[in-house]
């Protein structure tokens, strides 16, 4: 008996360490992907407000802050819109839980415009009204460039992979066509 607790936990174990080594192999295509995103938002938020070496310094921390924090509710967001989802296809959610939760999910957007309210006026002591009116376009835009980006990348990805090998085609034997 011993020694077969031996071998489950050292079983246990081995695709424990297999496993983590499998998710720690996710973690750096996701933070270079992540990398990559961030890159191109802040090329294209440099590129479109041309901003001035100072006011890159200053603009581009609060960028990073803004997202960090807008990661955050939009996390939230997608819980909430997935809740609902779940309840729109139970037979027994009730009205009350639904209203509550589309409450729920029209506050997290409202803070959603709160927070790009609250980041523009930051940025707007050293920023132009020209430069903080296209920062408001690009925020709007970025998100959906993004998901483009992504979307052709895994796209990418999938065309990149090998096609699954299959087993050639039978031949059928002379014999049994004259059959």
């Amino acid at each position: 008996m011993t020694t077969c607790l031996k071998f489950i936990v050292i079983l246990s174990v081995g695709i424990g360490i297999a496993f983590s080594q499998w998710l720690y192999a996710q973690d750096p295509a996701r933070d270079r992907l992540r990398d990559r995103v961030e890159t191109v938002i802040i090329g294209k938020f440099a590129e479109s407000l041309n901003l001035s070496p100072e006011q890159a310094e200053k603009f581009f921390p609060q960028l990073r802050l803004y997202q960090r924090n807008m990661e955050e509710i939009q996390r939230e967001q997608r819980e909430l819109r997935g809740t609902l989802d779940r309840l729109s296809d139970a037979e027994d959610s009730s009205p009350e839980e639904v209203a509550q939760l589309l409450d729920r999910f029209s506050a997290n957007q409202q803070r959603m415009v709160e927070h790009k309210r609250h980041f523009l006026g930051e940025v707007s002591p050293f920023m132009s009204p020209q430069q903080v009116s296209r920062c408001s376009i690009l925020m709007d835009e970025i998100p959906h460039r993004v998901r483009e980006m992504i979307r052709e990348r895994r796209e990418f990805m999938r065309d990149e992979r090998p096609a699954p090998r299959r087993a050639p085609p039978r031949q059928s034997s002379p014999r049994r066509r004259g059959r």
